[in-house]
């Protein structure tokens, strides 16, 4: 071969690697398409956006339901010791009775570190008592607001305002969803 042809080869070669077409310039001929469209990636964006839109709001209502139930544990586990109190000391506000050992909740939280979730603090006479817990931070967006428990294991929600033995069906069953979760 001499050298008019190689290089006629060679430019040959040149225009045979080129990846458009003179004779539809919309479309490349033999090239490979590779990443995604505007379109493809828009449809993405918003399938993303509202499965965010479902599952963020349903776990934070995971994590203040999860707040509460501690928060009721630690009011339930408060109230024992109260009755362990009137046990040894005849009455639940005597002299003797030293300062309840829960005061937050989640109980480690009192030694900081933690977020406080609910503060809690009793209320005693010598034959009565109520327990109530406070929301504090995030959690003082829940529904349930101020829990209260007493010693004839009345449950109480908002405060004290609807409770376990109110008269209407309705107000009980907020309590029972607000103290069980169901």
């Amino acid at each position: 071969m001499n050298k008019k042809q190689q290089s006629k080869e060679m430019i040959i070669k040149k225009k045979d690697q080129r990846c458009f077409s003179t004779r539809n310039s919309s479309r490349m001929e033999g090239a490979k398409y590779r990443g995604f469209t505007l379109i493809e990636l828009m449809i993405v964006v918003a399938i993303v956006a509202i499965v965010l839109s479902v599952a963020i709001p349903n776990y934070q209502a995971y994590g203040m339901r999860t707040n509460r139930s501690e928060a009721i544990s630690n009011m339930l586990e408060l109230s024992q010791w109260m009755e362990r109190q009137f046990t040894v000391f005849g009455s639940y506000d005597d002299t003797g009775i030293a300062a309840p050992p829960i005061t937050t909740s989640p109980k480690a939280a009192a030694g900081g570190g933690m977020t406080v979730n609910y503060l809690l603090s009793s209320i005693a006479t010598p034959i009565t008592y109520t327990i109530t817990a406070t929301p504090q931070g995030n959690q003082a967006n829940d529904t349930c607001g101020t829990l209260s428990i007493d010693q004839a294991s009345r449950e109480c929600i908002t405060g004290g305002t609807i409770c376990s033995d109110d008269a209407n069906i309705a107000n009980r069953t907020q309590v029972r969803q607000c103290f069980t979760g169901k």
